[in-house]
């Protein structure tokens, strides 16, 4: 299952762009509003244990609404570390939203995260991309290499919560074959290779409860994004 945060390239008179966008993780604040995409999210969500393949859950709006924001809570909540999240309900009274029914419900979610200019790569093609994304997204796990970044902060957090199951992540990294070092472009033209890495990845996942995969893919402009930007504006 797949979360797509995206932001259409705006004009200078609407904003000015930042580098990592205004919102980051952890969340620090509870997030109150946003009802109608808990509400439709929760159902995507109920609807895709039923389906053994990709979906995709698109939020398109402008710049500066709240994708990353839904996106970072989305990830606590699977993570249990959201500071809360409250919506209104039919009456108009504030009630607490939970995506998840409860623990056992939760822990059946890997939550990840990535920036687009993380994927994006000249060997990119409306089919091969969320294999790609999803082996990216899963190396830091199996690397134990963490810093202060977004998506590495969010990788370390699911690596805690796993590894008080047993996880190892030299087991996550032969299954993703990172002693070999495959190419981004053998990973991406490959037909085969992006899918049964991910497969092996996830058979050992499912060893801890797993049984979907969210990856937030967010598509915020970087430094050097804006720069190239700029140069042709």
């Amino acid at each position: 299952n797949l979360f797509m945060s995206t932001t259409p390239v705006p004009t200078k008179a609407m904003h000015q762009w930042a580098a990592g966008g205004v919102s980051g993780y952890p969340v620090k604040h509870p997030l109150i509003g946003q009802g109608d995409f808990f509400n439709k999210f929760q159902h995507f969500l109920r609807l895709t244990t039923s389906e053994e393949f990709v979906q995709v859950f698109a939020a398109i709006a402008s710049w500066g609404v709240g994708k990353s924001s839904l996106g970072f809570q989305v990830i606590s909540q699977i993570n249990d570390s959201s500071r809360g999240w409250f919506v209104r309900d039919e009456t108009g009274a504030l009630q607490e939203a939970k995506l998840f029914k409860d623990d056992a419900e939760r822990g059946q979610y890997l939550g990840l995260y990535l920036r687009y200019s993380q994927i994006r790569n000249d060997f990119q093609n409306i089919d091969n991309w969320f294999g790609f994304g999803l082996y990216k997204a899963l190396v830091p796990l199996a690397t134990g290499q963490f810093d202060n970044s977004i998506h590495l902060s969010i990788a370390r957090e699911t690596s805690d919560r796993l590894e008080v199951k047993g996880f190892d992540r030299v087991k996550l990294a032969a299954a993703l074959e990172l002693e070999k070092k495959h190419s981004d472009q053998e990973l991406f033209e490959n037909p085969t290779l992006v899918t049964s890495l991910c497969e092996r990845a996830y058979a050992y996942l499912q060893q801890f409860g797993i049984k979907y995969v969210l990856l937030v893919l967010d598509e915020l402009e970087t430094a050097g994004e804006a720069s190239d930007r700029k140069s042709v504006v």
